[in-house]
């Protein structure tokens, strides 16, 4: 039984040891010969035990079967008792060995327990440290002191400063407690709309603008051709005229020539020949 570690107490706590006991079949049984002598405590790893047994105490008067539960045992460990001056202080461990017992017609000892006092670095050896612990938290050194805040967000440091006469060192202080707002209201979705809207539309209209000058200067195809031409160069009659697309105007939307090899500029099909920007 290597003994459970039943916290970090306080200086001058009382720790309570429970422990149990079975017979070879693995049934709980109970113990005979059970004294407040027969519990030992050790500090830090020391091999000498605790000079007096003053502040043990068996718990349901002769510490065997708790309660009347057959295997179940207890006693408590008073570490204000000083009889052992300097024993119990802050910032040591100890481990509580019981022994010896009679048990299944066996003579046993075992570690019961480990326990500690304001173990060092843990939670109360900070909180009652003096240089950055509880003692240096600030507080009003005047009984009934409150803290109020008013309907206009301001606190009022003491309440007895505004009843208790007022001298110049205990004047009212107050401090603007001002909270963090954020104005949401219902036409903030509209703008964004119109806002995106105004962008689409903009797009759009550069879209329609000739893409340079020599683009909306640019020369168009003669309707009629001298007849020494070949007839693949002959103008396509004026049925067969490409309409005006969405990416360029009509002024600068050029004819479609039969037989002409097209190519494409800007997303437009031009005839090849004729001179691109």
């Amino acid at each position: 039984m290597a003994g459970t570690y039943l916290g970090d107490f306080p200086t001058s706590a009382t720790v309570y040891v429970y422990f149990d006991t079975f017979a070879s079949t693995g049934a709980s049984v109970t113990i005979s010969n059970f004294a407040v002598t027969d519990i030992e405590i050790y500090k830090d790893g020391s091999v000498t035990q605790r000079s007096s047994d003053a502040g043990y105490t068996l718990l349901d008067t002769d510490g065997i079967d708790f309660d009347g539960t057959t295997g179940i045992h207890g006693f408590s460990i008073d570490t204000s008792d000083n009889t052992d001056a300097g024993f119990y202080a802050a910032g040591h461990e100890y481990t509580i060995v019981v022994g010896p017992l009679t048990c299944d017609s066996q003579t046993i000892n075992f570690v019961a327990a480990h326990f500690s006092i304001e173990r060092s670095g843990g939670a109360l050896a900070l909180l009652k440290n003096a240089s950055y612990g509880l003692a240096q938290l600030v507080r009003s050194t005047t009984p009934g002191n409150t803290l109020t805040v008013d309907a206009s967000n301001q606190a009022l440091a003491l309440t007895n400063a505004i009843t208790a006469g007022a001298s110049p060192l205990r004047r009212l202080r107050r401090v603007r407690l001002t909270p963090m707002r954020l104005r949401i209201t219902p036409s903030t979705p509209g703008r964004l709309q119109q806002m995106r809207s105004r962008r689409r539309r903009s797009r759009q209209a550069r879209l329609m603008q000739p893409r340079s000058r020599q683009a909306r200067l640019m020369p168009q195809p003669s309707l009629t051709e001298p007849s020494t031409r070949r007839p693949s160069q002959r103008v396509l009659s004026t049925q067969r005229l490409l309409q005006p697309g969405p990416l360029m105007p009509m002024h600068s939307q050029p004819m479609r020539v039969r037989n002409w090899p097209m190519r494409s500029w800007r997303g437009t099909l031009v005839p090849a020949r004729m001179p691109l920007c």
